[in-house]
């Protein structure tokens, strides 16, 4: 059936007419047309001689004529006899040179004649049924031509056997005759030939026997003894443009040799006496070759590794399944026709892949200068066969770019990692992260994180939406040129990720395609029992006995800040650790601590200690409560939850930020945790009170109201990496989710906006009024301050200057701690927190008459470090220094820990001068 018909003058490509309704049913018509445009623009290159020709394109077929300067061209079915397609052309033909002929040098726009649609949709009609008496009869008339001919032929054939029976009876009589002489001149000629050619022939045999040797003794030198000899050997067996694909990188191809330059930049740290008897290393192309991708899975099998398969092989990824039991992933472009994508990625989940590989760093084809010297053309790729044209004409250079740049989408972006998952259940490892900021906005799909282009998720649907994994890649140096080595920023990426998704390292595929090329699948075996063997050494030297060294355990809270520091980036960590301005608070807090001795008792029963105490009434098993700290879902993605978790395995209090993560309900839910709220007063009362009463609501114990912040301090990190604050749970939909600062932290912004600076000491009965909890006040400094909250009616007093992140150069709170206890004089309980970090000074803050001390860093750091266990261990460490302090210092319980057990530097002053 014809599907389109075309016209156009051939020396300059002109069209002047086609078929108007031509395309209609025709999928990807606008394609097809393109390509016939494509024919014509190149037949006008050159001079064209008359001729008659048919170019087979998918699953039809281009028949055309040319016939002086027109080119007529029709595109039939395959299953379209060729005989009517020419008639048809032919009808054509004769009609618009009788019509048109006198004008066609002299048409000047395209589509001229362009009525001469009717004339072509009358001619189609008559050949668009071969199954007419007219059509049937024009190939019958064909058919008669061919059996006259046929029959002459077999006529003259007859003729020519009758003369060669003659010629045979002649020739037989002959035969018998001359065989006796030729025998006799055979025996002759085998003497003559033995004397002339003997010494010869003995000559060539030693010259080929030491031929054959030489080559034995070649190959067996030849054999790689690393994976970089299999390179040359891959550059002898294959065409050059071929080796040039494998081999070659983008422009300068300076990426491409920093790849390998950047490893020989670090050097290796041997450990000795070490026991390595036993080395543990496991943890969880048809170009090159005929068997191509079929070989390297047989391969990876064997070696028992995983094989990624690209989308670009030239094998199917059905045929690839079936071929062994490798572990396999599918390495996955997005396309401008997203259902080719899916269509994909449908396949590789149901033949058994086990991860989807989205390579990222592709949204265009790098610039390969051999490909486009080489002219290098794209194979049949075998994933896309059928879902659309796999044969791509540039016209000139490599048709590589011009597929990709054609088929690639490059729209692709971060936000279409969801739409990825929504595809397929396997996980999805991103391919190309070369830089700390493209590793956390992938991380803010699984943690919650609002940053920059990146659209806040829900905190179950963003791990939901999650990349499983990433891979550091500059796509072995074939995109973008002048990109930094992998091997160079890899230990950025991983401090970046924290250990929340693994994180994997290429640096290009060479070895494995060279090892393809020259061995085949035994050079691909080859090449991974090389690199296992190196590895193996390698560790035996460096004393590593197995693959997955166990990171040292910390042994006091201080360890767990360096952990968090490498495993948060510099923004968050920052946050959480950072003070205000010169930060002499914060670094004050902790050095008050160290100005305090202990002055132990002895001979005292300590064989049990009890460490428990009561706040407002509550049991809990230590003097350690849990600070508020807001955000926690920057440090781990399992936020306060977490937090709140370890609180109650450990059986203590924690006290829920306002600015957290995770809601009151989500936090009440988790577990059985006693919990505390803390409060910022807002300029919208009835926001705060709103709090309050969801607090109350889902069996919070207790309001703690932070006085200390009527504006946010000034936190010069927090400014210097414009912190974006995430989303806050608690304030959904009470408070806008987004804020600005004018080139400075988003936290200062939000509190600028929100916080209440006209609360103050009148507003106490205010907030009693709201709720039936008793209400803490945390921010107090000075013994007025405590006079003052006692007559308001608080229920409790928390000594705090914010963890020094408020007014820099406020008094370290054990440094004043015991003044307010005096002020308040057991009439209310004194809670203190700020640079708490051992057991020694939580018993050194109980001893100047705090009933308990709240933690806030050290367990942010745990949570950052270990999740949930890192908190649990943070407490336990406390907890276990603290029973430990007790019994040396003569201690059983926290009755027994007195003012006399204790000696400020002061009294240490006044009492050397005695």
């Amino acid at each position: 059936m014809v599907k389109m018909t075309m016209i156009a003058r051939v020396t300059d490509g002109l069209p002047l007419a086609e078929g108007l309704d031509d395309g209609r049913d025709l999928v990807d018509a606008e394609m097809y047309k393109q390509q016939v445009k494509a024919l014509f623009k190149n037949l006008s290159k050159g001079h064209v001689e008359a001729s008659r020709m048919s170019v087979e394109t998918g699953p039809y077929v281009f028949h055309y004529i040319i016939e002086g300067r027109v080119c007529y061209l029709t595109m039939c079915d395959r299953s379209y006899p060729k005989k009517l397609a020419f008639h048809y052309l032919e009808d054509l033909k004769n009609e618009f040179e009788r019509v048109n002929g006198a004008h066609i040098e002299t048409a000047a726009r395209p589509y001229a004649f362009i009525k001469f649609d009717t004339f072509i949709q009358k001619t189609k009609k008559l050949y668009q049924d071969t199954r007419t008496q007219r059509n049937i009869t024009k190939l019958n008339d064909e058919l008669y031509e061919v059996q006259q001919i046929m029959t002459r032929n077999v006529q003259e054939v007859l003729g020519v056997g009758e003369k060669l029976d003659q010629v045979s009876q002649m020739s037989s009589r002959l035969t018998s005759e001359s065989r006796i002489y030729a025998d006799k001149a055979r025996d002759l000629n085998r003497q003559a030939l033995i004397r002339k050619w003997a010494p010869v022939a003995i000559v060539l045999g030693v010259v080929f026997l030491l031929f054959w040797v030489k080559s034995k003794l070649w190959l067996m030198a030849e054999l790689p003894v690393n994976v970089h000899g299999f390179r040359e050997l891959a550059r002898q067996a294959l065409p050059k443009g071929y080796y040039d694909f494998y081999a070659g990188g983008a422009e300068d191809q300076y990426t491409l040799k920093e790849n390998e330059e950047a490893f020989r930049r670090i050097i290796i740290h041997p450990r000795v006496l070490r026991d390595t008897s036993r080395i543990n290393l496991s943890t969880t192309h048809k170009l090159a070759n005929p068997s191509g991708e079929i070989a390297t899975a047989r391969a990876a099998s064997a070696s028992n590794t995983i094989m990624v398969l690209s989308l670009s092989s030239t094998c199917s990824l059905e045929e690839v399944a079936a071929c062994c039991n490798a572990v396999r992933f599918f390495q996955l472009y997005v396309y401008r026709k997203r259902d080719v994508t899916a269509t994909v990625v449908q396949r590789a989940e149901q033949n058994g892949y086990k991860a989807i590989v989205l390579t990222g760093d592709s949204p265009k084809i790098g610039r390969r200068e051999a490909d486009m010297k080489n002219k290098t053309v794209v194979p049949a790729i075998k994933n896309v066969e059928g879902l659309w044209s796999t044969k791509f004409d540039q016209g000139g250079g490599s048709n590589i770019q011009f597929q990709a740049n054609a088929t690639h989408d490059p729209s692709l972006c971060r936000e279409d990692i969801g739409w990825s998952k929504s595809l397929t259940k396997l996980p999805i490892l991103i391919k190309g992260v070369l830089t700390h900021e493209d590793d956390v906005l992938i991380l803010s799909f699984a943690i919650g994180c609002c940053r920059n282009s990146i659209r806040p998720f829900t905190a179950i649907k963003a791990v939901e939406a999650g990349a499983a994994g990433i891979i550091v890649s500059n796509h072995g140096a074939r995109q973008l040129d002048y990109t930094p080595a992998t091997i160079s920023v890899l230990e950025e990426l991983v401090h970046a990720v924290g250990g929340r998704i693994p994180v994997f390292l290429d640096g290009g595929i060479r070895p494995i395609v060279f090892g393809l090329a020259a061995k085949g699948e035994d050079g691909v075996k080859r090449v991974l029992e090389m690199l296992k063997e190196e590895l193996e050494l390698a560790m035996s030297f460096a004393a590593f006995s197995s693959y997955r060294i166990m990171e040292e355990e910390p042994v006091n809270v201080n360890e767990f800040r360096e952990l968090a520091r490498r495993a948060l980036p510099k923004m968050f960590y920052d946050f959480y650790a950072g003070g205000a301005e010169d930060q002499h608070t914060l670094k004050e807090n902790e050095e008050a601590f160290h100005r305090i001795i202990i002055r132990p008792r002895i001979l005292r029963d300590v064989s049990g200690i009890d460490l428990s105490t009561t706040v407002l009434g509550y049991n809990i098993s230590m003097p350690v409560m849990i600070a508020p700290t807001s955000m926690q879902k920057l440090a781990n993605p399992e936020g306060e939850i977490a937090t709140a978790r370890a609180a109650s395995a450990c059986g203590t209090i924690m006290v829920l930020s306002t600015s957290s993560s995770c809601s009151v309900e989500e936090v009440a839910s988790c577990c059985n945790a006693i919990r505390f709220f803390q409060l910022y007063v807002y300029k919208r009362r009835d926001i705060s009170a709103k709090l309050v009463q969801r607090a109350e609501n889902n069996g919070y114990k207790a309001i703690v109201v932070t006085v200390d912040s009527p504006r946010l301090g000034r936190r010069e990190a927090d400014i210097k990496n414009k912190l974006i604050v995430p989303p806050l749970k608690n304030l959904e939909g009470l408070l806008p989710n987004k804020f600005i600062s004018d080139g400075g932290s988003g936290l200062e912004a939000l509190a600028s906006g929100t916080l209440d600076a006209s609360f103050c000491w009148e507003d106490i009965s205010w907030l009693k009024s709201i709720t039936n909890l008793p209400v803490l006040i945390k921010g107090v400094l000075t013994h007025e301050d405590a006079i003052k909250a006692l007559e308001v009616g608080v229920a409790g007093i928390i000594v705090s200057n914010h963890g020094g992140r408020q007014l820099d150069y406020s008094p370290a709170t054990i440094s004043v701690l015991e003044e307010v206890v005096l002020a308040v004089g057991g009439k209310v309980p004194v809670l203190v927190d700020g640079g708490i970090r051992r057991g020694t000074d939580i018993f050194k803050a109980v001893a100047l008459g705090a009933r308990a001390v709240l933690v806030g860093r050290p367990v942010v750091f745990g949570l950052a470090a270990k999740g949930e266990y890192g908190v649990k261990r943070v407490l336990e460490m406390l907890k276990d220094e603290l029973e430990l302090t007790m019994a040396l210092a003569g201690c059983s319980s926290m009755k027994e820990i007195t003012r006399s057990h204790v000696r400020t530097k002061h009294e240490q002053h006044l009492v050397s001068m005695l």
